[in-house]
């Protein structure tokens, strides 16, 4: 069974830098060196898949595997589709704006806006 020195992990505890070592006394000498720069290091076991699934516990200083991995970041055709469509909204609400659909400063509710944006979609 092979150790992790965890040195630190991101803000939804998931490990960003660490170091594979042979032995728990490998890692505990690593994590003694390190100490001062990263006061929240410790020793685990390494578990089984990759880091990418691996979470941190803080507080009780050990990792588990996350069963239902992070969500990938979006692809550039999803990026790209969600900013024409926040240009296809903007549009039809300067267009509502225009013709007089919507009145800016007028009593109109977030359901009266957006049906007079959906109506020029």
């Amino acid at each position: 069974m092979s150790f992790l020195s965890v040195v630190s992990w991101t803000d939804d505890n998931r490990v960003a830098k660490y170091l594979d070592h042979e032995t728990e006394a490998e890692a505990q000498a690593h994590v003694a060196f390190v100490l001062s720069r990263f006061p929240d290091a410790f020793v685990a076991p390494r578990p089984r898949d990759g880091p990418r699934d691996w979470l941190v516990d803080p507080v009780l200083k050990t990792l588990s595997v996350d069963l239902i991995p992070p969500t990938p970041p979006p692809t550039n055709d999803e990026i790209y589709n969600q900013v024409i469509q926040n240009q296809t909204v903007l549009r039809a609400y300067m267009l509502a704006v225009n013709d007089g659909s919507i009145i800016p400063g007028g009593n109109m509710g977030v359901v009266q806006i957006r049906a007079a944006v959906k109506a020029k979609m």
